[in-house]
Order: C-alpha cells, then structure tokens, then sequence
C-alpha cells in the first residue's frame, strides 16, 4: 500500500514518489501520524543498556559483599578466638598464681595449727602440774559449830581418817598439818554442798587420799584430782562415750578402756 520511504528526520520518513503537496496542514498531520513507526527510542536502548550494566554492577557487588562478609567473619572469629585465648591464658596465669598463694597460706596454716596444739598441750600440762598436790571432795557435809567459823582442814582429817584405809586395811592418818589449805568452791544452787578443793603439803599424802576414793563407791561422797577445765571436758567425754567401759584420771590424766577391753589407754586433750 505504501512506496518506499526515505528518512526525513530522525523521526520523521516520507514517500519517495508522493511529490504532490499536501492539500491543508490537517492533511499533513494526519500523514505525519501515520507515518510514525513504533520504533524503540534512544532513550529506550539507552535505558535497557543501563539495566543490564545495573545487573551486571549489582552482581558484582553482590559477590564483592559476598567475600567482603567472608574475609570479615574469618577475621572476627580469628579475633574472638585470639582474644578468648589471650584471656583465659591470663586468668590462667593469675590462678595459678592465687593457687600457690593458697598452697603456701596452708601450708602456713598446718603448721599454725600444729604449734597451737602443741602450745595447748604444753600450757595444760604446766597447769596440771600446778594442781598436782590437789584433791577436790564432793559432797562431804560439814559440821559447822555456833560462833566459830568453820575450820576445813579439821573437817577433812576428820573425814578421811575415820572414812579411808590403806592397802592393808589400816586407816588412812591424816593431820590438818598435813594439809596446806582447804577451803569450798561456789555452788550452783544454795542448798547444794559445796565441793571442798583441799591442797597437801606432801604428795605422798594426797596419793594415799586418792588411792583410797575406790571406797567410797555407791556413796554420796567423792574424791577426785584436781584437774584442768580441758582435762575434766575430756574425761567427761569419755566417760558419757559408749566406746569405752570406764575412764578416769591419775596424776593429772585422763586413762579409759574400750568396751571388751582390758588395757587402759591414755588421752590429751585433742586425742577425743
């Protein structure tokens, strides 16, 4: 239908072998239209040349971010681990430090421990030894006259000579010249007798009082040493034990037998 065209513009085409004028500027319009191609722009090829360079572009980023993450996390993890080790090396280091420490103060300790042992011992002993020529009576009443104070040194003469005998069966003579000092320790209650603390002049003395307490057995009287508060804690200990069938002291310590036992076996203070 149509000839052949000749570009007019860069836009524009007309016919070769039309060369009649058009007959009105409507006409001319309307052949204008017409003849307009549905061709692709500049600015369209332009515009698809720009998306596709785009999506090459944001391929490439892509893959750069890709590494970029890489390398990143590689480097993170090496300095997290880098810094992990350097800290638990360092608090290695200070615990093996305070570990040494501890070792030293135990030891320092342990040895602490053992000299005040030994210093306890040592002190207890030295204050049995003081009351090595005392006897303490517990229960014996005492005869108190009208108007005249009580002498106690009597009274225990009294009591151990017409109460105690010897090995033989003789009874025990006892002076108040043989005794140094007598005199009652507080009570507890009023109504309670008082425990009678005597001290001998010879020792010789106070081990035949002492020697002879086994008579007194199912009475309300005993006689026992004068013993130290650690050394009457322990026999107490071992005399409410169920291990041991019976405990007592002599000269100041303390001795007990197992259950079934027959040999005696002495104690300290820290033995119980």
């Amino acid at each position: 239908m149509w000839g052949d065209y000749k570009r007019f513009s860069d836009e524009y085409w007309i016919n070769e072998d039309d060369d009649k004028e058009p007959d009105s500027d409507d006409d001319c319009d309307c052949d204008l239209e017409l003849l307009r191609p549905p061709a692709v722009t500049t600015l369209g090829l332009l515009s698809q040349a720009t998306i596709k360079t785009w999506m090459i572009i944001e391929g490439t980023v892509s893959t750069v971010v890709v590494v970029i993450v890489v390398i990143m996390t590689g480097a993170m993890k090496k300095a997290v681990e880098d810094a992990i080790r350097s800290t638990t090396e360092f608090f290695n280091e200070k615990l093996t430090a305070m570990r040494e420490v501890v070792e030293k103060q135990c030891e320092t300790i342990g040895f602490l421990e053992h000299k005040v042992k030994t210093l306890e011992k040592e002190t207890n002993h030295l204050e049995q030894y003081s009351r090595r020529s005392h006897l303490r009576i517990n229960g014996m009443k005492v005869v108190r006259g009208e108007g005249h104070a009580v002498d106690y040194k009597q009274q225990v003469s009294n009591f151990v000579s017409h109460t105690l005998r010897d090995k033989g069966g003789v009874p025990i003579s006892l002076n108040p010249e043989d005794i140094d000092a007598a005199h009652p320790l507080p009570s507890k209650k009023p109504n309670d007798i008082p425990t009678i603390i005597v001290r001998f002049h010879a020792r010789e003395k106070r081990d035949k009082v002492i020697a002879a307490r086994r008579q007194l057995k199912g009475k309300k009287i005993t006689i026992n040493e004068d013993l130290t508060s650690k050394n009457f804690k322990l026999l107490k200990e071992l005399q409410k034990c169920e291990k041991f069938s019976s405990a007592w002291s002599w000269n100041g310590k303390i001795y007990a037998i197992k259950q079934g036992g027959d040999r005696a076996q002495r104690f300290d203070i820290h033995d119980a």
